[in-house]
């Protein structure tokens, strides 16, 4: 049987005002989805205005340095000094203690620096090298080094740049070589492009621990990256310094870098705002003022897209 169900006036007019009313809620939820997208991109612009322009930006442009991942051909300067086409050796021989940005106590003071071997890292041992086919090693054997690789590399005056390196290390009297101790690394940047490793004028970061890797595998989780001040550039040439040093006279004392990066950073100012400048170094900063401000800032955390 069917029904037939007759709809009166009235419930005609009740449904047309349900359906009036969704409609309004609609509009409304719209309107204020429109209201907090408003809130939240304001809160982002207030942000942005106010984060310190002095933070290093990871810029996604060219990475200025030669042959960045130690890759291909390795130079022979003396024997056992192979090194990176590219790149050059630096160390320091026969002095006793160590110099400026010195590391204190240890069975290490009063030794003499002696020339590390240097030589390519290789694929057979797949954790010493980050990415592509090598890596970059020199180490010491029961001794100490003040050592490390530079370059020089084209710049523009006024601009500021800079350096950072992925690295590991293996300081240790075990066999084990995922046990490491104190292995040292700095980065430098010279804005006169001067190949004197100990010339005053490089501006250094402090030196950080490098830790030895987690696992014997190629993974990214055993290397640790390292990031240099940013500094800007005197003239057309500036060189870059990555240098380490062992705490202790050890009988492996290896450190393994890849992966380094030159790139042109923006900064407000002629200083690294919001730091003060109030001991100018000629046209320059007082980097030891701004280093011992910004230190933990700066070494400790990853690359930062800073938006143009």
């Amino acid at each position: 049987m069917t029904v037939i169900r007759h709809h009166t006036k009235h419930e005609y007019e009740i449904t047309d005002m349900d359906d009036k009313w969704h409609e309004w809620l609609h509009v409304l939820e719209l309107i204020a989805l429109f209201l907090v997208m408003l809130i939240v991109l304001g809160a982002t612009a207030w942000w942005l205005r106010r984060w310190p322009r002095w933070l290093p930006a990871a810029e996604t442009g060219t990475n200025l340095l030669a042959n960045p991942g130690f890759e291909g051909t390795y130079i022979s300067y003396a024997a056992e000094v192979r090194v990176a086409e590219g790149w050059r050796p630096a160390y320091v021989e026969g002095r006793m203690g160590r110099p400026g940005m010195g590391i204190s106590g240890g069975s290490a003071e009063g030794m003499d620096f002696r020339r590390p071997e240097y030589k390519p890292a290789e694929l057979a041992f797949s954790y010493r090298v980050r990415t592509g086919q090598r890596a970059q090693c020199w180490f010491s054997w029961s001794a100490i080094h003040y050592a490390g690789v530079w370059q020089r590399v084209k710049a523009q005056p006024g601009r500021w740049y800079q350096l950072s390196v992925y690295a590991q290390s293996w300081a240790s009297n075990s066999e084990d070589p995922l046990q490491s101790g104190e292995m040292y690394l700095s980065l430098g940047i010279d804005p006169t492009g001067s190949e004197w490793l100990e010339r005053r004028g490089i501006v250094w970061t402090g030196w950080q621990i490098v830790p030895a890797p987690q696992s014997l595998k190629q993974e990214s989780k055993n290397w640790q990256l390292y990031r240099s001040l940013p500094v800007q550039a005197q003239g057309e040439w500036i060189s870059v310094w990555i240098v380490s040093s062992p705490k202790w006279a050890l009988k492996h004392g290896d450190i393994y870098v890849d992966d380094a990066a030159l790139v042109e950073v923006e900064l407000g100012g002629s200083c690294p705002t919001p730091v003060p400048c109030p001991t100018p170094v000629g046209d320059g900063c007082d980097y030891e003022q701004i280093r011992s401000i910004l230190h933990d800032e700066l070494l400790n955390r990853e690359p930062v897209k800073w938006p143009r």
